[in-house]
This record gives C-alpha cells, structure tokens and sequence, in this order.
C-alpha cells in the first residue's frame, strides 16, 4: 500500500519528461485520464488492469483531495494523481510516442460561445496527442454534450492520423462494459443521451501545422533548455529605487499568441523584484524576476523560488529586461543563457548565448 506522498506527483518536481519508470518502480504501458473528478473511474480502471500504469491529473483542488483519499484508501500501487491542467500535463510530463491511451470523462464543454476557446479539446488537441500516443494508442471521451462531440470527432478526422475505434465508426451512445460515473448516473437516470467518441493513432504526424506549437509552447522546449539569465557590465552604481521606477511596467510584449505583462514591481535594499504574467496560447505562467548585484555588474533572471517552463515567452520576458537594463546603463552584455534567435532580436551585441 502506498503512502499519499507516494500516490500524489508534485508537479514542479517532476520537471520535463520525468522517468515514469522509475516513479512506477516497473515498465508498464501508461494510460491517463484528464479530469479524474473525485477518482471513481480511475480506480476502477485500474483495479480491472493491475498490468497497466495509470495516471490521473485533475485541476480543481477540491475534486483532487477526494480522488487521492480514494487512491490512498484502496491500497492501488499502479496509479499516481498530480494536481496540474490537462494540456499542459500532457505536454510537459508524457514524452511522444508513449502513452497507450487517454481517457477523458465529461470534460467541461464551455458551451456558450465565447467560452469555446477554452475548451480542452479543440482543433489543436488532435494533433498534440498524434504526438504522445504510441502507434495504435486511442482516445477514449464521454460527454453529455452532442455539439461538443460532433466538434471532437470533426478535429481528429482532420488530422488523418487517427482512425474511427469502432467498426461503427468513432461515436456511439453506449458502451458496453465501461463505467459510469456519479455524473454519468445523474444524466442516464434522466432519460438523456451520453456520447462516446473514440480513436486510434493509424500513424505519426509528418508536417505538424506551427499553430499547434505556438498554442502549446511547450512542445517547443528539450530537457537540454536552461533557464535564461543575462549578465550585465554596468559603469554607474546599481540603486534599487532609481531603477524600479525606470522599469516598464504592464504589457511590455504582446505579438501573436504571445503577452508578457509586468503586473507590479518591489524594491528591497539590494534588488529589483518583478512580478511578472506570460500568456502563450493555453499556457499561462506567473513568476518573479530578480535585478540584483553581481560580482561583474548586473544579474537579471528568474527568482530562485519559482521554476516557470523555460519557453520562449519566459526567454523573451528576460531579453526584454536586457534590452531596458543595457539602455538604462549605457552596459555591455558580458553574458545571457537566452535562445540566441530571441537575443538578437532585442541586442545586436556579441555575446555568448544558448
């Protein structure tokens, strides 16, 4: 039996990519559910496939608590729950081409018409899981939402990488021999319809459309990215509360699906602290940045306390800063771990870059 700090994932512990093996203790196929609600399912699924990994993440805090008492108290050893967003899950946890599987019960529909975009899947979500399924991996969703299904079915037709999971084709209203959650009971006990819609991965996607990795950033990043930094040689003395109120403060960048937004700035004796919003597509990542002294002039980088995903937004935020610090200073870069193509485009000095 595990304990609940074996059975919940932390998400900023697992980093990129985590080694799903050794979290595991054994080679499993791994299978996931978005949304696991209060856990009912999962468990379920799990206790019929003790020979499969499971993974569970769901996003509201309350439902969470009761899936991990649901976990912990069945003395399951082959599932793991991680408090985190679905597609941001997806992207940064499951490396591509392993995943067996996902399952998603009853996702949110946003059915009001501005509320659409931020469903979980939409026309992008196919091509990103064509990427994480394993060849004949499938995708399993159930929802009370006909529109919604339709939408679903029409996004993974378009991608030509996946197939119909039945010989019926790839929605139906039942399902034999597959459980019904406490919403699901509601629903059928009323007399309404519920809409399975089912895949499988028939082959890899060759030419990925650049919107998918502009609305999932994340795909963008290797385990071999750093966190960005720039050093700075400055000729006049650094004063804290000089520079914070020559600083920019609000949306700085915005281009594309791309907004960088400096929300307030602190003062201490020795630094500058910037609290700092980056919305790139589905992601959004809060964090703070430091301006502090360094032994050759100025370090500006992302505060010790915080670990955001290094995407190009967060590189951007930080060759941003440069620009401001090296125009404020009249200073020399002596050194940034920014993408080079990023630095550039804000400095034209030389310098060593990632």
């Amino acid at each position: 039996m595990l304990k609940k700090e074996e059975v919940v994932l932390k998400e900023e512990s697992l980093g990129l990519f985590p080694d799903w093996e050794s979290i595991f203790n054994r080679k499993a196929p791994i299978f996931l559910e978005i949304g696991i609600g209060n856990g009912e399912f999962i468990k379920w699924i799990a206790e019929r496939h003790p020979e499969n990994n499971y993974v569970g993440i769901e996003v509201a805090r309350e439902f969470f608590k009761k899936a991990v008492n649901r976990i912990t108290s069945s003395g399951l050893t082959n599932v793991r729950l991680i408090h985190c967003e679905g597609a941001k899950a997806l992207c940064q946890l499951f490396k591509n081409g392993s995943l067996s599987g996902l399952y998603l019960n009853f996702p949110d529909p946003w059915a009001k018409k501005k509320q659409k975009r931020r469903r979980l899947v939409n026309k992008l979500f196919p091509w990103l899981l064509a990427l994480k399924l394993l060849d004949s991996g499938f995708f399993l969703m159930v929802t009370d939402f006909k529109e919604y299904a339709e939408e679903v079915v029409e996004a993974f037709l378009n991608t030509k990488c996946f197939a119909p999971l039945w010989k019926e084709g790839p929605m139906r209203n039942r399902l034999e021999d597959y459980y019904h959650t406490k919403y699901a009971r509601k629903w059928l006990a009323c007399g309404l319809p519920l809409f399975f819609v089912g895949f499988k991965k028939v082959k890899t996607p060759e030419n990925i459309p650049a919107e998918v990795f502009e609305y999932y950033p994340i795909l963008k990043i290797s385990k071999e990215d750093s966190m960005p930094h720039s050093i700075i040689q400055v000729e006049k003395p650094f004063v804290p509360s000089e520079l914070v109120n020559e600083l920019p403060e609000g949306i700085i960048f915005q281009k594309d699906q791309k907004v960088i937004k400096i929300l307030e700035k602190f003062l201490s004796s020795k630094s500058v602290l910037l609290d700092s919003l980056i919305s790139e597509g589905h992601l959004v990542q809060r964090f703070f940045v430091t301006i502090s002294p360094h032994s050759n002039g100025l370090i500006v980088k992302i505060h010790d306390s915080d670990k955001p995903l290094p995407t190009e937004g967060v590189h951007t935020l930080i060759a941003l800063l440069t620009k401001e610090l090296l125009r404020i200073y009249s200073g020399k870069l002596l050194k940034t771990t920014c993408k080079k193509h990023i630095i550039k485009t804000f400095t034209t000095e030389e310098v060593n870059s990632t």
